[in-house]
């Protein structure tokens, strides 16, 4: 096959050796030219003039991840509750370990809590943002915000909306987390949160969820406002914990257009009849089910009301569980890879990345099995880096 796409360049690389992972099949002993940080030709017959070589030993050339929902960077903050560490440390740190997982595009979910809640304070929130912005030029993976609106916490909004307002917020979800409904519907499971990570006497509980019940009085309506100028700048809105179908066919006619970990086969159902994309944790994947109530990611993916694989807490999952659906649903790697970069392109609405075609951005990852768990050998993301880790 040849596939070309003149361009004059002056920084030329050749990957020779690879098995290439196209969005429709996958290519054995093929090879990719990259041109200026854009791909250029897939098996070409031949190259002309001077290019760089890079023989990838027979390892999988693949397009870099795209993860649409990622909240690591609050452990990289604070690695252990109270210990807080500085934010260029965290934010360097955050990035290098996005490459090592083989994500090329990262989209970081800041949760606005409210200032009482650390690092997930309205400030602090603010400051991360801004900063992975300022860093972006010097870092090697592309860092994008993912403003989370926690719709029992409407002070939040004025910083979300100067964020959008400085083009930094490029992708919104509505959440709601306060006890009674999405992923604590069950109020017992709400209980066990607070007592097995606070240690939170029962009455002091109850006192909680009595509280939080009521700051929820509101949140729809200010659901409404969030999302209505979310659409207005043109930022993907997706929903949340959406518990049932109802509640996805709700945010889909406030203009979400994903929705992220449906609890419920009912609820992905929803959104997948709707035309939304649904994403799944790759953590729940590897795992093998949810942490809470949940719906098993790997399940829904099976039943193809799954599009989307995000790492939620966890990047360095992402891939491996990319591997582990392809083996456990006995799919060729190419149809598996989707859920982690042609589809998330998709969804954040990324036109020029996501696949190994003629005149996309080259996010390439060339990947290996070692005692079968893949792991990231080199990495280009933009083009512009050939990181090396083995």
């Amino acid at each position: 096959m040849v596939s070309t796409l003149a361009r004059p360049t002056a920084t030329r690389t050749y990957l020779t050796n690879a098995t290439v992972v196209l969005p429709d099949r996958t290519l054995h002993d093929g090879a990719v030219l990259v041109e200026e940080g854009l791909i250029t030709a897939i098996c070409p017959d031949a190259i002309h003039g001077h290019a760089q070589e890079v023989d990838l030993e027979s390892d999988i050339l693949m397009p870099g991840i795209i993860d649409l929902h990622g909240d690591a960077i609050e452990r990289e903050m604070e690695p252990r509750e109270r210990a807080r560490l500085p934010l260029p440390h965290a934010v360097l740190q955050g990035d290098r370990k996005c490459a090592l997982a083989g994500i090329t595009t990262m989209f970081h979910a800041l949760a606005f809590v409210g200032e009482k809640t650390g690092k997930r304070s309205y400030t602090r929130m603010t400051e991360v943002a801004r900063l992975i912005r300022a860093r972006a030029e010097t870092s090697v993976v592309d860092n994008r915000i993912h403003c989370r609106f926690e719709m029992t916490s409407p002070a939040g909004m004025p910083y979300i909306k100067d964020l959008i307002d400085e083009g930094l917020c490029e992708m919104m979800s509505l959440n709601n987390h306060s006890p009674g409904q999405g992923q604590y519907r069950d109020l017992s499971i709400y209980r066990q949160y607070m007592k097995g990570n606070y240690n939170i006497p029962d009455a002091e509980i109850d006192r909680i969820i009595a509280e939080r019940i009521k700051d929820a009085e509101g949140a729809e309506g200010y659901a409404e406002e969030m999302a209505d100028y979310t659409l207005r700048a043109g930022i993907p809105l997706a929903s949340h914990d959406d518990d049932d179908g109802d509640k996805v066919r709700l945010r889909h006619s406030q203009g979400s257009s994903i929705s992220e970990f449906p609890l419920t086969l009912d609820a992905a159902q929803t959104a997948t009849t709707l035309g939304m994309h649904a994403i799944v944790g790759s953590p729940n994947v590897m795992r093998g089910g949810s942490t809470g109530t949940g719906a098993s990611a790997l399940d829904l993916v099976a039943q193809g009301v799954a599009n989307c694989l995000c790492s939620d807490y966890a990047p360095s999952t992402m891939l491996p569980a990319t591997f582990q659906i392809a083996h456990a649903l006995d799919w060729p790697l190419h149809r598996a890879a989707l859920l982690t970069t042609t589809n998330p392109a998709a969804a954040a609405r990324l036109q020029d990345r996501g696949a190994i075609t003629v005149g996309m951005q080259a996010d390439l990852i060339a990947v290996r099995e070692y005692d079968g768990v893949p792991a990231v050998r080199c990495l280009w993301s933009r083009g512009r880096h050939g990181l090396r880790f083995y």
